[in-house]
């Protein structure tokens, strides 16, 4: 009887160890502290994992089992957590995920984990790869505005191509300019381009002095140096607005400038910084015989406008082409020379405006006021509409044309073929102009001052003498023709001009 009752006691002891140990073979723990998780390397933008972990702590462990198992990231994909199968210790412990995969891109790559009856997530971060390029182009390099010494630069930058670029990060920096002191070049943290791009540094600071700033760059693995000329402390400006010049007075081709008043022309600039500029003189180039004179003086603080004097003598008609570099600045300014309007005072006070050229010159396209075959012209018999002999059509005596004309007329014209009070159908002269009248040659010669040019003796070559009257018309000492035959006399000693009426002045 008492022997049976023991054997039924211990077997109920040995049931209820059974059932003991079956609970602690299910792991549980206390808590998962995913905010402490611990990571062995670093996760890269498209780069695979390999050997990555992270452990996460926990507490109040059983002891009892948990099975392997795996989770997929969020947020950056592309990611897997994975757990192979262990136990817990008892109390505190942790557990080591292993990552696989290739991340999607930067960012939080986010696991829900799930283990021993606790959850929390854990978020791991994924950068970009360390920026690197193949190679950096200093040589290019450009400020985006003057450097002047003593005038701050805030604002200015420069930007630094490159290529080869591998999409990484690069960190912010500040390189100090040696050489002329005093200016940093700052670049902000960012990522390089696939490929090509460019770094753009911030300048700032006031340089030292004149001569070149010098920047040791050392971004991407690569190193280069870059020299940035500073000038003196004159003044600079942001832009010359040579499609805006204002011309004060008027240029005549072949004539001076000081013979017609004055002239200048005014160029205006925006972004002055109050500094000096120096006296500059600058030679026309198209339309040549031009210079133009920039006094020294001082820039206004933002907008404004330099004049330029004008002197010499314009070569040609057409436009005169000034270089300007004015303020760190340059431009090109046109401005245009007008034929000459020729004439000569035919009463005190009273201006009569003639040709510039005789009837049949050579070329209208040369100095009118300039002695030259060009200008002789031809000849015609008084009353007369057509030439009864052309000038010379070069500067030899077998160009000269002197010689008798086949042809020649010997009947003189009707004494109406001319006249002083109407131009007849019969007058050689263009339209809007006519054969001076007997009056008009008289007072041509009594209102105007009378120069001698050249070497006055006869030559059928001697294209150099002529009349200069006042500075607006020149008469060529270009002879006459023989009323019997037309061969020509007197070339470079004196010259025969028709009135309207019949006769010579």
């Amino acid at each position: 009887m008492n022997k049976t009752r023991i054997i039924l006691f211990l077997f109920a002891i040995i049931t209820w160890s059974d059932c003991k140990k079956s609970e602690q073979d299910a792991g549980q723990i206390g808590a998962l502290n995913c905010t402490a998780f611990q990571l062995s390397g670093s996760i890269v933008v498209g780069q695979p994992v390999s050997g990555t972990t992270f452990i996460v702590p926990y507490t109040g462990g059983n002891g009892g089992k948990y099975e392997a198992a795996f989770t997929n990231s969020s947020g950056v994909t592309g990611l897997t957590a994975l757990l192979d199968a262990g136990s817990f210790t008892e109390g505190n412990g942790a557990v080591t995920y292993t990552l696989t995969g290739t991340p999607s891109g930067a960012g939080n790559a986010i696991f829900s984990l799930s283990l021993g009856g606790q959850s929390c997530f854990v978020s791991i971060l994924v950068t970009q790869p360390v920026g690197l390029v193949t190679n950096i182009n200093c040589a290019a390099v450009q400020p985006s505005a003057p450097l002047i010494d003593g005038v701050n630069i805030s604002g200015v930058s420069f930007s630094v191509p490159y290529n080869g670029g591998n999409g990484g990060t690069y960190d912010a920096q500040t390189v100090f300019s040696t050489g002329i002191t005093g200016i940093t070049a700052s670049l902000s943290a960012g990522n390089f381009n696939n490929g090509s791009g460019n770094l753009t540094y911030q300048l700032n600071g006031t340089p030292s002095g004149t001569g070149t700033a010098n920047f040791n760059i050392l971004v991407g693995g690569q190193n280069c140096s870059i020299g940035i000329s500073v000038t003196s402390s004159g003044g600079s400006v942001s832009s010359l607005n040579c499609n805006n010049v204002q011309l004060n007075g008027t240029l005549v081709a072949w004539m001076a400038v000081e013979l017609m008043g004055s002239a200048s022309f005014s160029v205006p600039y925006t972004g002055g910084n109050g500094g000096s500029y120096s006296t500059q003189m600058v030679s026309s180039v198209g339309v040549s015989g031009l210079t133009a004179t920039l006094s020294a003086g001082n820039f206004t603080s933002g907008n404004g406008s330099v004049i330029y004097q004008l002197t010499g003598t314009p070569s040609n008609i057409g436009s005169a082409i000034f270089s300007i570099n004015l303020g760190g600045q340059s431009c090109n300014v046109l401005i245009n020379v007008n034929a000459p309007s020729c004439g000569a005072f035919v009463t005190p006070g009273q201006w009569k405006s003639f040709m510039c050229y005789n009837l049949g010159s050579a070329s209208t396209n040369v100095d009118p006021f300039e002695p030259s075959w060009e200008i002789n012209g031809g000849y015609w018999q008084w009353g007369q509409k057509e030439q009864a002999a052309s000038g010379p059509t070069g500067s030899g005596s077998s160009q000269a044309n002197s010689g008798s004309i086949i042809g020649w007329n010997t009947t003189s014209a009707a004494d109406d073929a001319w006249l002083s009070v109407v131009k007849t159908a019969n007058d050689p002269c263009p339209a809007g102009y006519r054969v001076p009248t007997y009056a008009q040659w008289s007072g041509v010669i009594a209102n105007n001052t009378w120069t001698n040019v050249g070497a006055w003796n006869e030559s059928i070559t001697n294209y150099g003498a002529g009349k200069k009257i006042g500075n607006n018309m020149f008469l060529p000492a270009a002879g006459s023709r023989d009323f019997n035959n037309g061969i020509l006399g007197g070339r470079g000693s004196y010259s025969n001009y028709w009135s309207s009426e019949s006769g010579t002045v």
